[in-house]
């Protein structure tokens, strides 16, 4: 879906993410701040939204050496998904909890 995303791992520490970024934390409105709370806890599957230096990026962070490959392959489509719907459904499109009650 010509999303750039990296792979970071630390081998050492068993981590790994695949980040994308998404747009200048700085040109957020305060309607997308809250939302990407609300989706994070309500409308997303193993993706989620985060904030690094300024930043914001939909990251998958996940043991390293637990990883199989239809995990990574959802990964990558959790993240396309999650930063291509900033702003509109803010979804991985995997999983969608029922919304607050």
């Amino acid at each position: 879906n010509n999303v750039q995303m990296y792979l970071l791992s630390d081998v050492k520490h068993d981590r790994m993410r695949i980040i994308a970024a998404i747009i200048a934390y700085d040109k957020l409105e305060r309607k997308q701040i809250d939302a990407v709370y609300e989706y994070n806890f309500h409308g997303l599957l193993d993706a989620r939204y985060a904030v690094s230096k300024g930043m914001p990026f939909s990251a998958f962070i996940h043991p390293l050496y637990e990883l199989s490959k239809a995990q990574i392959k959802s990964a990558v489509v959790q993240v396309s998904k999650l930063t291509l719907s900033f702003d509109t459904e803010y979804t991985s499109g995997i999983l969608s909890y029922p919304a607050k009650q």
